[in-house]
């Protein structure tokens, strides 16, 4: 295999491979913005599933409290009467019992006077206590009922009332501590904030590892884009520098050139008539060379570079020597 063949090989595994990486960093770079955009979005629709639940919720709680507090009116109003009923039962009671009393009062008064402390006696006595004790029963009542303190005592109805009403108000103070606290909206929204760290750091990720496969797969074209970027300031450099080398290059020859020729004179019997005239050659070039620098000196003229013979701009062969350019 050719030198020629092995580059072009060469040059060809390194396009394919270039290609792979490519697809690779792209590869790459696809599956991580896909994992990382399906984390963002199950964050966003966490979130908006939380929102709707949570709206509803409110609804609910809402609608739930306006039936309470209906219920509660209601169940109010009931034991407002159940107590105005029962207290306008008790007033009507205490009147039928204070004419009793007296009557029996009256009677035990008589009975004392008339036959002392006689066995009547006793027995009007005894229903006297138990009047003045039902009186003072009723007169308890209806202080409870009027300052609204105490159990009154009022029979299975107003119980239940009484049970159904505390249910109620608190089931009312739950319903408010949820409207107040929005159900702990702010908790549960903060559980999506991993998706959204994932979700950003997994495509971050991804594209960096993208951007590091695309700068190996593309190693040598930045780096020709680095040499076309130097190689300009470099030319002018040299070109700043020619002058100046070609001066030097001028004296080194002036000095160069008889001093060749006068030891080719010197050596002529030992080096031959050949060797001589080659010395001779030599110098006479040197010296060509340093006089065709000193008129080229600022202007780019082509010549060959076998014979160093000037040539046209479109010249395909040396007229003198007969090189292709």
């Amino acid at each position: 295999m050719s030198v020629q063949e092995r580059t072009y090989l060469n040059e060809e595994k390194y396009q394919k491979n270039k290609k792979k990486l490519t697809k690779t960093a792209i590869i790459i770079m696809t599956i991580g913005v896909i994992i990382g955009l399906s984390l963002i979005a199950a964050g966003i629709i966490r979130n908006i599933n939380f929102d709707q639940k949570a709206k509803a919720e409110h609804e609910k709680n809402v609608v739930e409290k306006e039936g309470l507090e209906i219920r509660l009116e209601e169940l109010e109003a009931n034991l407002d009467e159940l107590i105005s009923r029962e207290r306008e039962m008790l007033e009507m009671r205490l009147e039928e019992l204070e004419p009793q009393k007296e009557e029996l009062e009256k009677e035990q008064r008589d009975e004392l006077r008339a036959g002392g402390f006689s066995d009547r006696y006793y027995e009007l006595d005894k229903a006297i206590n138990e009047i003045r004790k039902e009186i003072t029963d009723i007169d308890t009542k209806l202080w409870k009922i009027k300052v609204g303190w105490g159990d009154l005592e009022l029979g299975e109805e107003y119980d239940a009332i009484k049970t159904e009403l505390a249910e109620i108000n608190t089931r009312l103070d739950e319903i408010d501590r949820n409207l107040r606290s929005g159900a702990n909206s702010d908790f549960e929204k903060s559980k999506s904030i991993p998706f959204f760290i994932f979700g950003v750091f997994i495509i971050i990720s991804s594209c960096m590892i993208c951007g590091y496969i695309f700068l190996i797969a593309n190693g040598r074209g930045i780096a020709a884009f680095g040499t076309q970027s130097v190689m300009p300031v470099a030319k002018e450099g040299l070109q700043e520098m020619a002058p100046t080398m070609r001066e030097i290059a001028k004296e080194n020859m002036k000095e160069m050139g008889p001093a060749m020729r006068e030891f080719a004179k010197e050596n002529m019997e030992e080096l031959g008539p050949t060797a001589a005239k080659y010395y001779g050659q030599i110098a006479g070039e040197v010296a060509r060379n340093v006089r065709n620098s000193a008129k080229d000196e600022g202007a780019n003229i082509r010549r060959c570079p076998q014979c160093n013979a000037q040539l046209e701009e479109d010249s395909v062969y040396c007229e003198e020597c007969g090189k292709e350019l």
